[in-house]
């Protein structure tokens, strides 16, 4: 009876014990002070970590964030998101020369179109569209003079156009009433303080010359001295009934252009066109993590000195094209009512195809082997103008 009565009494006691010590433990952990990041940063509690886990899933379909795009417009350069108050903005087509003396270049990153082709002598010229220039900085080129073959591509975007100065070949297409023409060899020189805007008597200017470098690699435009030039010519900023509509069309985001699975399609990670501009001996690589190709000239990366980038392109096409000399000087002409020949290129690969153009003011279009117009993805475009007899310098591998 005296054991029995001693075992009750013992796990009377354990019981007792053991409420007590669950009671101690429950009430430290309550007392406790937490540290300090968990004080003043209670987002990495485990609770509110856990809910925002939860919303950034990506494979939730109710978690997607749709974009906001108020207040914004796609480009028709690009198909990128751009300010509405371009909305009806003319592009501007700007000659830029590219010699080696020419460079560097300045915004030239922020061209939506790029445009390259020989002029004499064997080096290449190019004309940069931009359409959401006003965002541009104060120094935009240099700018350098005009040729014929130019003036067309500009008026496909229904462009301001502007150069400074021209051979005489140039001036029939020019006088025609067709282009709205900016040539800055005409108009008021403002102040390098203003970007050319202003003069020193303080009216209106169109253009400046740069004190760090040495004419004719000098003249450059801003924003504001652009449209004091369109002003002073009585040109329209918008759209005229000239404009013909978007000029490329391009592929949602989400749906990408995969080049891959076409039949004929090479891959392509560099894009060699030394054999075809042998003075500047222009190349791109595609970098792969940001699905672009980037320029190279004279043996080095392609930067713009205002931005700091290196210029890149989502989509390159190469057009071969007809062509003849003018003079002895080396003047040329090339025929855009003969189409011919090219390459689109775009994500690593490259496919084969034709373009054509209907007349002097129509824009071009490209097709594939199928017959069927491209579709470009979104971003900027490089358009390779190639002489027909050099078909051959153009290196895909």
């Amino acid at each position: 009876m005296r054991k029995r009565i001693l075992s009750i009494f013992l796990v009377l006691t354990m019981i007792a014990v053991c409420m007590v010590g669950c009671g101690g433990k429950k009430t430290d952990d309550t007392k406790a002070p937490l540290p300090d990041e968990e004080l003043t940063d209670p987002s990495d509690t485990q609770d509110n970590q856990d809910v925002t886990d939860d919303q950034n899933t990506p494979d939730d379909p109710d978690s997607v964030v749709e974009e906001n795009h108020d207040n914004q417009i796609r480009s028709v350069l690009t198909n990128e998101w751009i300010s509405d108050e371009n909305q009806d903005l003319r592009p501007v087509a700007m000659m830029i020369p590219n010699d080696k003396s020419a460079l560097p270049h300045y915004n030239i990153s922020n061209a939506g179109v790029l445009y390259q082709c020989q002029v004499e002598g064997r080096i290449t010229r190019l004309m940069a569209l931009f359409d959401d220039y006003n965002a541009l900085s104060n120094r935009i080129g240099n700018v350098r003079s005009a040729r014929t073959y130019y003036v067309y591509w500009a008026m496909e975007w229904d462009a301001l156009f502007v150069h400074f100065g021209n051979p005489w070949y140039v001036d029939a297409i020019l006088e025609s009433g067709h282009v709205a023409d900016i040539n800055l060899l005409n108009l008021t020189k403002g102040t390098e303080a203003s970007g050319g805007a202003t003069t020193e008597s303080g009216m209106r200017g169109m253009y400046y010359r740069a004190s760090d470098r040495s004419a004719p690699q000098n003249a450059y435009v801003s924003p504001a001295s652009i449209v004091n030039a369109a002003n002073s010519k009585g040109y329209s900023l918008t759209y005229t009934d000239s404009y013909k509509g978007a000029h490329y069309q391009f592929a949602d985001e989400k749906n990408p252009v995969d080049l891959s699975t076409s039949s004929d399609a090479k891959e392509c990670l560099t894009l060699d066109m030394a054999g075809c501009y042998p003075i500047d001996k222009t190349y791109f690589m595609y970098d792969s993590e940001k699905k672009q190709y980037m320029r190279y000239e004279y043996g080095a990366p392609h930067v713009d000195e205002e931005t700091g980038e290196q210029l890149a392109f989502k989509n390159i096409i190469v057009q071969f094209c007809p062509w003849r000399a003018l003079d002895a000087k080396g003047y040329l002409e090339f025929y855009f009512k003969q189409g011919m020949s090219g390459y689109y290129i775009t994500e690593g690969y490259a496919i084969p195809i034709t373009w054509e153009k209907e007349d002097d003011f129509d824009i071009t279009r490209y097709y594939d082997a199928a017959g069927n117009e491209i579709t470009l993805n979104t971003g900027k475009t490089m358009v390779c103008i190639v002489e027909d007899s050099d078909m051959n310098g153009v290196v895909i591998k």
